[in-house]
């Protein structure tokens, strides 16, 4: 079987594309990933064949532009971002209508082809937020009402002014629901983690992809030979973001405050302070899966992978969420009993520090974390099981060269 996979976003998008795209060549399929030239040697050090979606300069503009992590911009500013890419995700999915693509949910140009063309394409989710999801009526209309503000004015005329000119109808809820009912959903996080789904009919809970490094990937020495009480509090405030000066600045005091060492993972070293304490540790990027068993607490902006990856080991977490799906991610974990969060406008030092201490202490939070993390295990091999029943079936259906044919 011959695949497109098509993540489109920050590093936290990209690395379950990379851990489903490795388990899928492990069974033997051919794997190509459409991604951003920023992500290409990424995909070549996971031995997967890359083709290039967009230039190097888009992603930059993308996560340096302050409307990226803004709570009241940011989801208007990538659908914008997402918007543009339309048309080289169709092209790329046409290009080979053969293989079964499978895309990142803002990828519409792969579900336009699908339409249009006949071409095979399930969607991946990597967490819940972008679906008609919640536990209650409101939340439910609220998001409905969203969803077509998004078609009427945000994504949707650039969408359907592709899809007119293709002979295809227009779209008027873009995110909540399957445009048909035989695409497959396949969700990278466990039924626990979201159960109350009010969207596609084709869907399947696959479980967490908790790929974050390749096997060859290990910390670098001492990181975690350390005593058993002098495990680190470990600060992310994700990849994608470069606006978090005030975030690292309070997790410098929080530490300092509790007297705990701290390892602070960022790319960009001018969002830390000039100096660092002797109890505080930067690294540009460790993987999470190698540090949190040794780690005592989380505190991140509540990004699906982080969260993920945190709930494996079995730590606290502490959730700052910015924008886009953190919000989301976070109230789930506060439910699990797993975390606590604050906003970003209050998180400094002080309060970090109580709420860390809290986490610390509860012997009620320790205990839900050891419960879920004997639960969770790699969904990667699931999906693929899904991936390829799926595949088998459209083939099935549609017949040997039945594909629709038409103009690309």
């Amino acid at each position: 079987m011959r695949t497109l996979l098509v993540p489109l976003g920050s590093t936290g998008d990209v690395l379950p594309f990379l851990g489903l795209g490795r388990t899928l060549r492990a069974r033997g399929h051919a794997v190509t990933i459409a991604a951003n030239p920023h992500f290409a040697a990424k995909i070549a050090d996971a031995g997967l064949d890359f083709s290039a979606l967009g230039d190097e300069d888009e992603h930059d503009a993308l996560c340096a532009s302050p409307r990226f992590m803004d709570r009241a911009q940011g989801f208007r500013f990538v659908m914008d971002w997402a918007s543009t890419l339309i048309r080289p995700v169709y092209e790329l999915a046409a290009a080979d209508r053969g293989a079964l693509v499978i895309a990142h949910p803002l990828a519409f140009g792969a579900r336009v082809a699908e339409e249009r063309l006949g071409v095979r394409v399930a969607t991946l989710l990597l967490s819940p937020a972008i679906l008609r999801l919640g536990d209650s009526w409101v939340k439910r209309s609220m998001r409905w009402a969203a969803d077509r503000l998004i078609a009427d004015r945000v994504l949707g005329p650039p969408l359907n002014a592709f899809r007119a000119a293709k002979g295809l109808p227009p779209v008027t809820r873009v995110l909540s629901r399957g445009w048909s009912d035989e695409h497959l959903f396949v969700a990278m996080f466990p039924w626990w983690f979201a159960d109350e789904l009010d969207g596609p009919r084709r869907f399947w809970h696959a479980g967490f992809p908790l790929y974050d490094a390749a096997p060859g990937d290990e910390l670098p020495p001492g990181v975690c030979e350390r005593s058993a009480g002098d495990a680190p509090i470990v600060f992310t405030a994700g990849t994608g973001n470069r606006g978090a000066r005030p975030f690292f600045d309070a997790a410098v005091e929080a530490a300092t405050r509790l007297g705990r060492r701290a390892i602070l993972l960022t790319a960009h070293r001018d969002q830390l302070p000039p100096s660092l304490p002797p109890n505080v540790e930067h690294f540009s990027f460790l993987p999470l899966s190698r540090l949190l068993p040794c780690a005592s607490a989380l505190v991140h902006h509540g990004g699906i992978g982080s969260a993920a990856a945190a709930l494996a080991a079995g730590v606290p977490q502490l959730v700052i969420p910015f924008a886009h799906d953190q919000p989301d991610n976070a109230a789930r974990l506060v439910r699990l009993g797993v975390a606590a969060v604050l906003s970003p406008s209050r998180a400094n030092g002080a309060r970090m520090a109580a709420r860390l201490e809290h986490l610390l202490g509860s012997e009620t939070v320790r205990g839900r974390c050891r419960a879920l993390a004997a639960t969770v295990e790699s969904g990667l091999d699931a999906a693929c099981d899904a991936l390829e029943a799926y595949a088998l079936a459209e083939e099935a259906r549609l017949g040997d060269g039945a594909r629709v044919e038409g103009a690309a």
